[in-house]
């Protein structure tokens, strides 16, 4: 599911997709993530994803949306 985008200057984009997760409720912690890896294809347009980063959550881990 499609979550969020972030504009900033270049940097440790995992380091902070971890904490954005963290620190807006979605996950308790950095333990909730199984792996988290850039997207290595195009979209459904054709617009590389280099800058997309996919989530996968740990065995069990409901992310909390409210």
């Amino acid at each position: 599911m499609p979550l969020t985008m972030t504009m900033h200057a270049p940097g440790p984009d995992i380091e902070m997709a971890q904490g954005f997760l963290v620190t807006e409720g979605i996950i308790a912690n950095r333990a909730d993530i199984a792996s988290i890896r850039y997207c290595n294809s195009v979209d459904d347009y054709g617009v590389n994803t280099y800058n997309v980063l996919d989530v996968d959550l740990a065995t069990g881990t409901m992310p909390s949306t409210s």
